[in-house]
Formats: C-alpha cells, sequence, structure tokens
C-alpha cells in the first residue's frame, strides 16, 4: 500500500541520509526518485534537486521529476523557470519534460504563452505528440481563436496524418467551440473509396512534395472560402 504523500517524502530523505551515513556515492537515480516522492513538499524537493546541481548530475531526468513536482504544487510559473535553466543547461526538451508544461499552460489558458512554449519545443526539433496538438486545438476553441486553430489544424495533420479517435473527438469539440459545428462532421469514408455523404470517391495521387504542398494550399483555401460563404468562421 502506498504511504501518505509527507510519509513517502520521509522516507525517501532518510534512505538518503542512510546512503550518505554509509559513504556511498551520490545516486542520481535515488535523488531524482526522492524529487518525485516529494512533490508535496516543494522546497524539500527543490532542494534535493540542487544538491545535484551542486555535484554536476542534473539530468534531464532530474528536472523532468522536478518540473511534476512543481507542476503538482500548481506552481506553473516557477516550472516555466525550470524549463529555461533545462535550456540553459543544454539538456534538450523530450516529451516526459515538456508536455506536462504545456499542458498546464493550455489548461490554465494561457494561450499566448502556450504559442510561444510550444514553438519553443519545435525550433528544438521536437515533435509534438497528437495529445500535445488536441490540448493547443482545445485552447484555441475554448479562447474562439478561428485562425489560430486553423493553423493548429495544419500543424497537426502535416505531423500526424491520421488523427486517433481522442485527437478526432478534440477537433470537433474545438471547432464547436468557436461556432463551427457545421464542419465538424466525422465522415467514414467506405472501404470502396465512396463518400456516403456526397458520393464521391477517392483517388489516390501521387505527386511530388512541392506539388502536394500546391494542390493542398489550393483546396485549404477553396475549402476556408467555402465556410466562409455559409456564415461560419472560416477554420
Amino acid at each position: 500500500q502506498a504511504l501518505p504523500a509527507a510519509e513517502a517524502c520521509e522516507a525517501a530523505q532518510a534512505t538518503l541520509a542512510n546512503m550518505r551515513a554509509e559513504g556511498l556515492p551520490l545516486n542520481v537515480d535515488a535523488v531524482s526518485r526522492a524529487i518525485s516522492l516529494c512533490g508535496c513538499e516543494l522546497p524539500v524537493a527543490e532542494s534535493l534537486f540542487e544538491s545535484l546541481v551542486a555535484a554536476g548530475n542534473d539530468s534531464e531526468g532530474a528536472y523532468s521529476c522536478l518540473l511534476r513536482a512543481q507542476l503538482g504544487s500548481g506552481d506553473l510559473d516557477r516550472a516555466l523557470v525550470t524549463f529555461r535553466r533545462m535550456l540553459q543547461r543544454g539538456i534538450a526538451p523530450r516529451g516526459r519534460n515538456a508536455s506536462p508544461v504545456l499542458h498546464a499552460l493550455c489548461a490554465a489558458g494561457r494561450q499566448v504563452d502556450a504559442m510561444r512554449f510550444s514553438g519553443r519545443l519545435v525550433r528544438h526539433g521536437l515533435v509534438l505528440s497528437q495529445e500535445d496538438h488536441a490540448a493547443l486545438l482545445l485552447l484555441h476553441g475554448s479562447r474562439a481563436s478561428p485562425r489560430q486553430l486553423r493553423r493548429q489544424l495544419d500543424r497537426l495533420l502535416r505531423e500526424h496524418s491520421t488523427p486517433g479517435a481522442e485527437t478526432a473527438a478534440a477537433i470537433e469539440a474545438a471547432v464547436a467551440a468557436v461556432g463551427g459545428s457545421a464542419a465538424a462532421t466525422r465522415v467514414a469514408v467506405g472501404h470502396d473509396g465512396r463518400c456516403p455523404c456526397c458520393g464521391g470517391g477517392l483517388q489516390l495521387l501521387t505527386l511530388p512534395e512541392e506539388q502536394r504542398e500546391q494542390v493542398r494550399s489550393v483546396l485549404l483555401s477553396r475549402a476556408h472560402q467555402r465556410l466562409g460563404s455559409r456564415g461560419s468562421p472560416p477554420l
């Protein structure tokens, strides 16, 4: 049975104290685990982390544990400072350290900060997960920002051409939130490639990358114009 948070933190500190008393070297994994267990006592977690920094052992895993502790304490701004510190240390962002911060920004409704943060992740070469995109889509929908919603949807489909069921549901919810529910109807194409709504057939196009982008731009432009002519916000 799991110990209550405060007792788990005390037990973790006692284990580290015993290790020091026995003259054992600093174990990064053990300290990182203790940081996670002491999320209920943020000053303790941060003190443990600083002990790793002093020893030159502030690893990506340790930063991830501290970020989760800070977010769990509701201190989003402090987590942002820690994340910037991690990047300055030369540690690249990964899903386990970046996604919790991004999702917390989205949950807090901090649209500008979330957009800047996601942009920084992309510049560092991190590909956002479908869950990350979904969180941003729902944020833009809740803020009634059709332009940002459209751009985010574009990025999502570039990186994940076949969204999963949860992502599709997020797309529908975000579009509906900005008043474009008519454009959020999901269609299941039959095995014969026929659309059940219009009867049109799908055909596979094999085009060079440049031509695919041109076709895609034209189709998106026409779709936006059509939505606008129906009186719905352009998505």
